[in-house]
């Protein structure tokens, strides 16, 4: 498959097999590393057992654990060196990339932690970024991430300004939208014109994703420039 036409011209989305599964079991092992130096999390040997503690952290707890995680540097130059290939078809070896990925938990009975429907052109970055999400573990149930094709989103954005409300359930039928079942060692990748959210689930153990976003170097930038990218040589 050429990602880049599929990415640009076809469903806007794909998932994508990592070339190197290392970079993302370093992933893994850094979340149980940060997460057990939190005063909160003790004793958690496993991604599963953390995200069976997340479940029973307040909501506090569980925004501090998140901000932590979020705040390490090095997710995002793990994430692009594991899907190495993928990133040169889209960017070449040297692009802009974010500074610190998203670190994002979807656990039960907390609605907070779920993605709101939502494309990543509506925070400003420019047309030619590209977004790699990825579960830290395998995903077989409905905590995942759900991604609508471009022209359904694009159709529904028109939708919304023809009728001038705000997009919610009456526009998007969310219960009808199937959330992507991954193996671990797998990502999606997707354009910013791609609608895609996460609903609240009822599942015993949190979902833990991790993303980032990159771009040539050779696009212009918007908004998010030198505060959100900073220049990657994968080369190096």
């Amino acid at each position: 498959m050429d990602l880049l036409h599929e990415l640009v011209y076809g469903r806007g989305y794909c998932l994508v097999k990592a070339d190197e599964v290392s970079f993302l079991d370093g992933i893994k092992e850094l979340l149980l590393d940060i997460s057990l130096s939190d005063g909160n999390v003790a004793d958690v040997k496993s991604v599963d057992e953390l995200r069976e503690k997340i479940t029973t952290l307040p909501e506090s707890d569980i925004n501090s654990l998140n901000m932590k995680l979020s705040a390490y540097p090095d997710f995002s130059a793990m994430l692009v060196n594991a899907f190495s290939s993928s990133v040169r078809e889209l960017a070449g070896g040297e692009f802009f990339l974010q500074r610190r990925s998203h670190v994002m938990f979807n656990t039960s009975d907390l609605r907070h932690t779920r993605a709101m429907s939502h494309f990543d052109g509506m925070s400003g970055i420019s047309p030619f970024t590209f977004t790699i999400w990825i579960p830290a573990h395998d995903l077989h149930d409905n905590s995942g991430i759900w991604v609508l094709d471009q022209d359904a989103s694009m159709q529904l954005v028109e939708r919304e300004s023809e009728k001038q409300c705000v997009m919610g359930k009456d526009l998007l039928g969310m219960d009808a939208l199937e959330p992507l079942r991954m193996d671990f060692g797998t990502g999606v990748f997707f354009n910013p014109f791609v609608m895609h959210g996460a609903y609240p689930h009822d599942g015993a153990l949190a979902r833990i994703g991790v993303s980032t976003r990159f771009q040539s170097r050779s696009k212009p930038l918007f908004i998010r420039n030198s505060e959100f990218y900073y220049p990657y040589d994968l080369t190096a």
